[in-house]
C-alpha cells in the first residue's frame, strides 16, 4: 500500500518544467493581449502540441465556490473576446447565467507556457450559436442535442436511446440546433502570460484593462 509519505516523495521526484521555452523578451510585447496570445498559440501549433486550443474554464456556483472543466476555444474575435460554447442548462451554463464571469487557463507544457484570462461574460447572438452548433461533428451534435448534461445516468440503455433519438432527429433535419445552445464571450479585464524557467525565475507579463486601453507590467515570479 502506498503511504502518504511515500506518495509525497514520489510526487517530489517527478520532473517539472521539463519543456523547452522559446526566446521571449517581455519588453517587446505587443499593445494588446490578443496579439501576444496569437503569437504564442501559433508557436504551440508549430511545436506540434496536441490540442493547443484546449483550456480550463472556471466559473462560480451559487454558493460562491469555483468550478472548472476542460473545453476548447471556439474563437478569438477581432475585438479581443475569447469564445467557448455549451448548453445554457448545463452546470456551467446555469452558473454563467447567475454569475456572468469566468476565468480561462491555457497550458502548453512543451513550451513551458501558460496564459490566464479572466473577465465578464456576454452571450453571442443566436445566429452565431446556431452556426457553431451545426458546424460540430455529428456525434457531438447528437450528444449535445440529447440534453440533460451533468444529470445522473439512470441506465446505459436510456442514455443510448436518448442519443440515438437525437441522431435520428438530426438525420431528418441537419440544421437542427437546440435553443439552449450558446456561445459565451469572455471580455477580459486581465490577461497574464507566464513562461516558466528551470531556475524558477519565471517570466510573468500582465495586461490589465484601463480607461485608456491596456496597462502592461512584468510581475515577480
Amino acid at each position: 500500500m502506498t503511504t502518504h509519505q511515500s506518495f509525497r516523495d514520489h510526487l517530489r521526484a517527478i520532473p517539472s518544467l521539463a519543456g523547452s521555452a522559446p526566446t521571449f523578451d517581455p519588453a517587446q510585447h505587443p499593445s494588446t493581449p490578443q496579439e501576444l496570445f496569437l503569437e504564442w498559440f501559433h508557436s504551440a501549433e508549430s511545436a506540434g502540441i496536441q490540442e493547443p486550443h484546449a483550456m480550463t474554464v472556471s466559473t462560480i456556483d451559487a454558493d460562491g465556490a469555483p468550478d472548472s472543466r476542460m473545453l476548447v476555444l471556439k474563437d478569438l474575435t477581432a475585438d479581443g473576446t475569447w469564445c467557448f460554447a455549451g448548453r445554457r442548462d448545463s452546470t456551467k451554463g446555469i452558473q454563467l447565467g447567475t454569475r456572468p464571469v469566468a476565468a480561462l487557463l491555457f497550458y502548453w507544457r512543451e513550451l513551458v507556457r501558460s496564459v490566464r484570462i479572466r473577465g465578464p461574460i456576454v452571450e453571442s447572438s443566436s445566429d452565431e450559436a446556431r452556426a457553431d452548433f451545426t458546424a460540430r461533428h455529428l456525434d457531438a451534435r447528437a450528444v449535445a442535442l440529447s440534453g440533460q448534461q451533468g444529470t445522473l445516468v439512470t441506465t446505459a440503455t436510456d442514455l443510448a436511446h436518448d442519443v440515438d433519438t437525437a441522431a435520428k432527429r438530426l438525420a431528418a433535419d441537419p440544421n437542427l440546433a437546440p435553443e439552449e445552445w450558446a456561445i459565451w464571450k469572455l471580455d477580459p479585464t486581465e490577461v497574464e502570460f507566464w513562461q516558466g524557467s528551470a531556475t524558477r525565475l519565471h517570466t510573468r507579463l500582465r495586461y490589465q484593462r484601463s480607461a485608456s486601453g491596456w496597462d502592461v507590467v512584468q510581475l515577480r515570479p
